[in-house]
C-alpha cells in the first residue's frame, strides 16, 4: 500500500488529516475525447477515437456494481474531442490569419458540441444510466481539448443531454475538482509548467474583442489543426501512441517526406520534455543532477540540439532532421535543456544510439543541477495548494494529485522525495480512455503483421490496437487514500478491471 506521509507546504501551515476519509469509490479518468464521430457514409471518421461505445457502457456498469451504488467517476479532461472539427470553423479572423488566437465564441462552440453528442449518443446514455443509479456522481473537469466547457451554455447543453439530476451530474467551472475530504485534487494536467497547451487565464481563458467573447487558442491547437489533422486524416492511429513523436515518426515513414511546419522546434521541445518527465517519473529515486551539462554549447547547435537528443533509432528522428534544419531551439529555457540531457544520459546509459550533450568546463558549470522536470511539478503542486488555500477551497494539502493529458499512464511518484520536506504527496496519471499503444506494443503489432514502417500507419487502425482503457481507482478509505491504476480489458473472455494496460 502506498503510505501517504505528513505535510507542510514549505513554511504554510500544519494540518490535521483526522478527517481524511471516504466511503465511497472513487474512480479517475481521462482523455475519451469523444469527436466528430461518423462520416456520411456511415465510417468512423478518421479523427474519430472514441469508438467504443459497448465497452464503455460494461466499464460504467462494473464501476456502478463494485462501488455499490455510491461511485464518484470523475472524468478529468478532454472528455471531448471539440479542437478538431469536420468543418474550418472557430478560427478568427480567419485560418491564413499569422495571428490566430481567436478560438470558438459561446454560439460556435454549442454548434461543435452539438454534432459531437449527436454521434456519441450511446455513451451519453450509458453516462445517464451511470449517474441516476443509486447514489452515484458524474463530475466533468474540463481540459485543453474541451476547455469550451467552461462557457456556461456549452455546460447546459452537455447535462441537459445527459439528462441526469443536477446533484448527480456537474461540469466543474473551476477547472479541478477536490475530494470533500480534501485529499485528492484533480486537474487534466495541460496547465503544468510552460506547457505549450495551457490557456492564460485558466479557468478563464477567454479573449473578448468587439464585445464578442473567444476562447483562447493554444499554440498546441494551432500545431493539432496546422499540423496533425491533415496527417490523421490519413493515419487515424498517429495519436494513439504513449509518447506523439512516436506517432509522427511513423507518419514520416509512411509520407516518405515531409514539408516543414511553423512551429517545428517547439512542438519537439514540448514532445521531449513530455518524454523527459516521464522518464523522470520512471526512474524517480535514483541520483538527478550527476552531470553539469554546457548547455551554453548545446544552445549553438540550434534546432540540431533537438535533433540530437533524439536516439538515431527512433523513426522521428528522420522527421526532425527535416523539419528542425535551420530551426532556433522555439523558447527553450536552460533547465529544460539540462532536463533533456539528463534523458540522453539515461537513454545512452540504457544503450540507445544517442550522443550525451557535452559536459561544461569548470567554469562554465552552473551552481546548481536538478531535474527541470521535477522542479517543474513540485512547484506546480506547491503553488496549487497555496492557490487553495489563499481561495479558501482548502485548509490542508492534498495527499494525492491525480493528472492525465499525456495519455501517458503513470501509477504514481513522489516528486518531494528526497528533498527533506514532511510534505510527500503521491502524483499519478490517469492515462487515456482510449486505445493506446507504447512503441514496443506496436512495433509487436507490426511485426505480427509483417509490415514494414513506412506501412504500418496505412494499414493499422484503431481497432487494431490493444483493447484496454486506462482508470485510477481509490477504493474507500479511512485515513490516507491508496490508489491503483487499472486497465478495462477482457481477461479470459470476461471484461474486467484488472492490471495495468501497459
Amino acid at each position: 500500500m502506498k503510505k501517504l506521509l505528513g505535510y507542510t507546504v514549505l513554511c504554510v501551515l500544519a494540518a490535521s488529516v483526522g478527517n481524511a476519509a471516504s466511503n465511497r469509490l472513487l474512480v479517475l479518468i481521462s482523455d475519451t475525447h469523444f469527436g466528430p464521430g461518423r462520416d456520411a457514409n456511415g465510417a468512423w471518421n478518421p479523427m474519430e477515437d472514441a469508438r467504443w461505445a459497448p465497452e464503455f457502457d460494461a466499464f460504467l456498469k462494473e464501476i456502478d456494481r463494485q462501488g455499490k451504488g455510491a461511485t464518484d467517476l470523475v472524468v478529468n479532461g478532454d472528455m471531448f474531442e471539440l479542437w478538431q472539427s469536420v468543418f474550418e470553423d472557430c478560427i478568427y479572423p480567419n485560418a491564413a490569419h499569422p495571428d490566430r488566437n481567436l478560438g470558438c465564441t459561446e454560439k460556435d462552440a454549442v454548434a461543435r458540441l452539438e454534432r459531437t453528442l449527436k454521434d456519441h449518443g450511446p455513451e451519453m446514455a450509458s453516462l445517464r444510466e451511470f449517474a441516476v443509479s443509486g447514489d452515484n456522481r458524474l463530475i466533468i473537469v474540463p481540459g485543453n481539448h474541451d476547455a469550451v466547457l467552461l462557457f456556461p451554455k456549452v455546460a447546459k447543453t452537455l447535462l441537459a443531454r445527459i439528462g441526469a439530476p443536477a446533484e448527480r451530474a456537474s461540469v466543474l467551472a473551476q477547472g479541478y475538482w477536490l475530494s470533500p475530504d480534501q485529499q485528492i485534487y484533480a486537474e487534466h494536467g495541460h496547465q503544468i509548467g510552460e506547457e505549450l497547451n495551457r490557456f492564460d487565464g485558466w479557468p478563464r481563458p477567454f479573449i473578448t474583442v468587439k464585445k464578442t467573447q473567444y476562447i483562447q487558442r493554444p499554440w498546441g491547437e494551432q500545431m493539432v489543426q496546422q499540423f496533425y489533422n491533415d496527417y490523421e486524416k490519413k493515419y487515424p492511429v498517429i495519436d494513439n501512441f504513449t509518447d506523439d513523436s512516436i506517432g509522427l515518426g511513423y507518419g514520416f515513414a509512411a509520407e516518405g517526406k515531409v514539408g516543414s511546419f511553423a512551429g517545428g522546434a517547439r512542438f519537439f521541445r514540448m514532445a521531449l520534455f513530455q518524454m523527459s518527465l516521464q522518464q523522470f517519473a520512471r526512474s524517480l529515486g535514483g541520483e538527478a543532477g550527476t552531470h553539469e551539462w554546457d548547455v551554453d554549447k548545446e544552445a549553438l547547435k540550434g534546432g540540431r540540439f533537438l535533433v540530437e537528443s533524439i536516439p538515431e533509432d527512433d523513426p522521428a528522428r528522420a522527421l526532425a532532421e527535416q523539419v528542425l534544419t535551420g530551426a532556433d531551439l522555439g523558447g527553450m529555457t536552460p533547465d529544460e535543456m539540462r532536463d533533456i540531457c539528463d534523458h540522453r544520459q539515461e537513454l545512452a546509459t540504457a544503450g540507445r544510439p544517442v550522443q550525451p550533450c557535452a559536459t561544461a568546463t569548470a567554469g562554465a558549470a552552473a551552481e546548481k543541477t536538478f531535474r527541470s522536470a521535477k522542479e517543474v511539478m513540485t512547484k506546480h503542486l506547491t503553488e496549487t495548494y497555496e492557490r487553495l488555500r489563499a481561495s479558501g477551497a482548502s485548509s490542508q494539502p492534498f495527499q494525492l494529485f491525480v493528472y492525465g493529458h499525456t495519455h501517458n499512464a503513470n501509477a504514481g511518484f513522489q516528486p518531494f522525495a528526497g528533498s527533506g520536506s514532511s510534505w510527500n504527496p503521491w502524483v499519478a496519471n490517469t492515462g487515456a480512455w482510449q486505445r493506446i499503444v507504447s512503441k514496443e506494443q506496436f512495433e509487436k503489432l507490426i511485426a505480427s503483421r509483417k509490415l514494414s514502417a513506412n506501412e504500418a500507419l496505412k494499414v493499422i487502425q484503431p481497432e487494431d490496437l490493444p483493447a484496454c482503457y486506462d482508470a485510477l481507482v481509490v477504493p474507500p478509505y479511512r485515513s490516507d487514500p491508496d490508489f491503483q491504476l487499472k486497465g478495462w480489458q477482457m481477461v479470459d473472455g470476461k471484461w474486467t478491471l484488472g492490471g495495468k494496460c501497459r
